[in-house]
């Protein structure tokens, strides 16, 4: 409580409009709304053609720059839990004619997969064809909204869909879609919650903001008023400075 009865000592209030990492208008009305929880139709309708699934969503090469250089931003880290354990383990299948490696045949594909250098006897060990199924997976970068806040991402696929635990508000969605440029860079893992984007997350916060914004205009009034009243002071000076030249004059 005396933290907050401090807070609102402060009557001095300079609101930072002008946002320097978006240079996308459309993109920056977005983002003011999605902040305040007051989108509109034609704002959720534009976040959902930035959705990979949607058939009008623009075609994506992620094999190509500069999709490939993309990075996933989340709102939730579902195993933050798990740091340190191994995730995920996908082995693969080596057969020979249908038939399953013995263990000194696996031993050799595991020392020498592609049959060079191998002794003589792990090579006899394998026979010229040895067949390989395995869940082809790739390496990704990705982060939580939370960890990208203050960073300018280039490219990026951003998932805004309710996780399966915790919650989800504004804040979440304004941070993540703000890292970028424009949509031009962004695009949606999948669908979400149109009511995120159309209810403010808190009255408390609602509130709040107004009253902010009371003090901004107050404080960029009083700021006006300052500057004409030294421009006025200026050409005082000015006034004065020109009679006493005028003055000097008459005196010689």
């Amino acid at each position: 409580m005396l933290g907050q009865k401090i807070y609102e000592q402060f009557t001095t209030v300079v609101h930072l409009k002008e946002q320097i990492r978006v240079t996308n208008p459309e993109w920056n009305d977005l983002l003011h709304h999605i902040q305040h929880g007051s989108c509109h139709g034609h704002h959720v309708q534009l976040l959902r053609s930035l959705v990979l699934t949607n058939p009008h969503c623009p075609p994506t090469d992620f094999n190509s720059p500069p999709r490939n250089d993309a990075v996933l931003i989340t709102p939730y880290n579902a195993v933050h839990r798990q740091s340190g354990n191994q995730l995920f383990v996908c082995k693969a299948k080596d057969t020979i004619q249908g038939q399953e490696l013995t263990l000194m045949e696996r031993y050799a594909v595991a020392t020498n997969p592609n049959g060079r250098n191998a002794k003589q006897d792990e090579q006899a060990a394998l026979p010229n064809v040895v067949t390989q199924k395995q869940l082809p997976l790739t390496p990704a970068y990705a982060f939580t909204d939370y960890q990208s806040q203050g960073q300018t991402v280039s490219n990026a696929i951003i998932d805004i869909a309710m996780p399966p635990s915790g919650g989800l508000s504004p804040f979440n969605v304004y941070v993540a879609l703000s890292r970028g440029h424009g949509q031009e860079n962004i695009q949606l893992l999948r669908d979400f919650d149109k009511k995120l984007l159309t209810t403010h997350p808190s009255e408390y916060l609602h509130i709040e903001d107004q009253r902010i914004m009371k003090l901004d205009q107050i404080t960029e009034q009083w700021w006006d008023s300052k500057k004409q009243e030294a421009i006025i002071d200026c050409g005082n000076i000015h006034a004065i400075q020109s009679q006493t030249n005028m003055k000097d004059v008459e005196m010689l």
